[in-house]
């Protein structure tokens, strides 16, 4: 009998490096965590202590605190990786799972990782700055309350799948959800805000919207990809050759939003590009690099369409396969029966692809 590592082997989820990477991290950063809890916890209950609350109980060199964030800066890393509630757990493990499969087979291992370490630590950077500054202004007292969670990466996710699959839909509950996945990244921004508000907790929407920008940013001016060399080159281009960033239409900031806010949330981000182009916190994306974004973003579209496509005359081959083998053994099965032409054959397989259909 095989072992339950074994049988629970992550190996047989077939899963790309990275991804399996992450997901060992993520269990056992957040196990390390619940242990030092728990210990920290029956250290207490032996001194005498009786009023205590186990969520109330924190590990600042672990878990990211504004006010200890000087004093351990590592903590923007090692809180990427942490739940401290088991739902949140769980959550966590499937968003990873998914997202981060489909990401580094997309991109590459050391991408992904790259992507991760990079959006997650320096979100979790200016989170804990501005609540720092919020407590400061608005004494919100959020000085010594631990920012865990996973929203910031979560986001990040999603403003990937905006870039690689814009066109591709969700599809929940037998179609009572239905969403491109184009327009998931602002409703999730949305919903995120309205938790805020609702319980008065500004953690939620700083991890959300910093998390959005910082990916954003990344990913359309400083990501580098590799220019594919059946697309149109420069003539005197020679050997592999890189694009930094995505300067593609689709992704520019306002097409996150409602096509209803363009008109006015587009001259304010054109704005803000030229400001932070004069003090050369961005460089000016060129003609070149704006034709071979949009025809990178072309054919990421087009390949989404042909797989669509595939997958439909997958379907009904499949379809037609299962007809034909229905007739040939209902022949074999009455040998009485007078034996059908391959016309007659192909009929029946239209018929039946049709019914189901």
């Amino acid at each position: 009998m095989s072992s339950l590592s074994t049988q629970f082997s992550l190996s047989r989820l077939n899963l790309p490096q990275a991804t399996k990477y992450l997901l060992l991290t993520l269990s056992g950063v957040s196990s390390l965590l619940l242990f030092l809890k728990y210990r920290m916890y029956n250290d207490l209950i032996a001194i005498g202590e009786t009023d205590i609350e186990f969520d109330k109980i924190v590990v600042p060199y672990l878990q990211l605190i504004p006010n200890h964030t000087l004093l351990h800066p590592w903590t923007v890393i090692t809180s990427i990786f942490i739940e401290t509630k088991v739902w949140k757990y769980f959550i966590s493990v499937l968003i990873s799972y998914f997202a981060g499969k489909f990401i580094e087979r997309s991109w590459s291992s050391k991408e992904l990782i790259k992507f991760v370490i990079l959006i997650g630590g320096v979100t979790n950077l200016l989170v804990s700055l501005s609540l720092i500054i919020s407590n400061i202004i608005f004494q919100l007292h959020y000085f010594n309350v631990p920012v865990d969670g996973n929203i910031s990466l979560l986001v990040g996710f999603l403003v990937v799948f905006k870039q690689l699959i814009p066109e591709h839909s969700l599809v929940l509950f037998k179609g009572a959800i239905h969403a491109r996945v184009k327009h998931i990244p602002f409703l999730v921004l949305l919903g995120l805000t309205v938790f805020s508000i609702a319980t008065f907790s500004p953690t939620p929407f700083y991890q959300s919207w910093i998390g959005f920008l910082v990916s954003w940013a990344y990913l359309r001016f400083y990501q580098s990809n590799i220019i594919d060399p059946l697309l149109p080159q420069p003539n005197d281009v020679i050997g592999v050759q890189r694009l930094k960033g995505d300067a593609s239409e689709t992704f520019s900031l306002v097409h996150f939003f409602p096509d209803a806010l363009a008109p006015i949330l587009s001259p304010i981000f054109d704005q803000f590009y030229e400001i932070f182009v004069q003090l050369g916190l961005l460089s000016r994306f060129n003609d070149s690099e704006i034709e071979q974004s949009n025809l990178i973003a072309n054919r990421r579209l087009t390949g989404q369409q042909q797989a669509q496509q595939l997958d439909s005359r997958s379907a009904a081959e499949r379809r037609r396969q299962v007809a034909l083998k229905v007739l040939e053994e209902r022949i074999g099965e009455d040998p009485n029966s007078k034996k059908q032409s391959p016309t007659e054959i192909g009929v029946a397989a239209s018929s039946q692809d049709e019914v189901s259909a």
